[in-house]
């Protein structure tokens, strides 16, 4: 369907979804034709909300979803779908109640390494910055020092996502007063800038393996949305989820299921991987499946 775009539209456009193509219309002559290829979800612009709808029927699409972040868990739920409920509005109460579950004994708490000028001496005194800063003064004490905290990169990750999609247009008061509510929970923790290309890993381990789906589901959010990017005077941000890359994370989950491998027998790619013995040509397989190191 035509829109009306303007200028600066069209410029944070650019910004906040470069995947989307913008075409002029040939049937309404000053008016643009957007086109999404594989992608699907929200952008929000100054005066202009656009959606883009999968082709899937909601409840097929969020099975997809469901199933790429956690099999066991999610193919338990049976949300009813509204035939015109948006990908946002499925989605963020889906992770609502994923953080909620990951967080109702409380916040995970972890060891942190802090580097610091206190008045006492805790932990490692860092005697090179002592004498630089100070100058043979006895305070404050340059100090590195072990800090068992709840502001650590889970938590950050969790609270990332919730901003990140808090800034999105939800339409549904309850979902915006739950994801006050539970970010309310991480007032100790710090609010990082993730980039979308550059997503810290989380290691999975019987301490954290409580939080895995709702950090699992926090990463695809902090990859798939933009930053709120623009000037002081408008700006805008994104929800566009990349329909391929949903597909190769919900048929890695299903294979590996299917033939009962762990995540380091069956891969979703490979690194290291050379087709030549010159090791000029490199190998980047969507999906591995290794006994050992073969």
């Amino acid at each position: 369907v035509p829109v009306v775009l303007t200028g600066d539209d069209l410029r944070l456009l650019a910004q906040v979804a470069p995947t989307l193509r913008v075409e002029a219309s040939r049937s309404a002559p000053g008016l643009v034709e957007l086109v999404a290829d594989f992608h699907v979800g929200i952008i929000r612009l100054p005066d202009v909300v656009i959606e883009v709808q999968p082709k899937l029927p909601m409840d097929r699409f969020f099975f997809l979803l469901s199933y790429a972040v956690d099999p066991d868990r999610w193919r338990r739920e049976h949300a009813p779908f509204a035939a015109d409920q948006s990908v946002l509005e499925a989605v963020a109460p889906a992770f609502c109640r994923l953080v909620s579950e990951a967080t109702y004994r409380g916040l995970l708490h972890g060891y942190r390494t802090k580097e610091q000028a206190l008045p006492t001496v805790r932990g490692q005194i860092r005697f090179g910055d002592q004498m630089r800063r100070h100058q043979g003064f006895l305070l404050p004490v340059e100090l590195r020092y072990d800090e068992y905290t709840e502001d650590i990169l889970e938590n950050q990750l969790l609270l990332a996502a919730l901003h990140r999609i808090g800034r999105l247009p939800i339409r549904s008061m309850a979902v915006r007063r739950a994801l006050n509510e539970i970010s309310a929970a991480f007032h100790a923790v710090t609010l990082p800038r993730i980039s979308p290309g550059s997503i810290p890993q989380v290691r999975f381990d019987r301490l954290n393996r409580h939080y895995e789906p709702a950090l699992r589901l926090a990463m695809l959010i902090l990859k798939w949305s933009s930053l709120e990017l623009g000037g002081a005077a408008a700006t805008g941000t994104s929800f566009l989820i990349n329909m391929n890359e949903l597909f190769e994370l919900f048929l890695y989950r299903a294979l590996r299921d299917a033939l009962h491998l762990s995540e380091n027998e069956f891969r979703l790619g490979a690194g290291g991987l050379w087709l030549d013995e010159a090791r000029q040509v490199n190998l980047q397989p969507d999906l591995s499946w290794w006994h050992g190191s073969r």
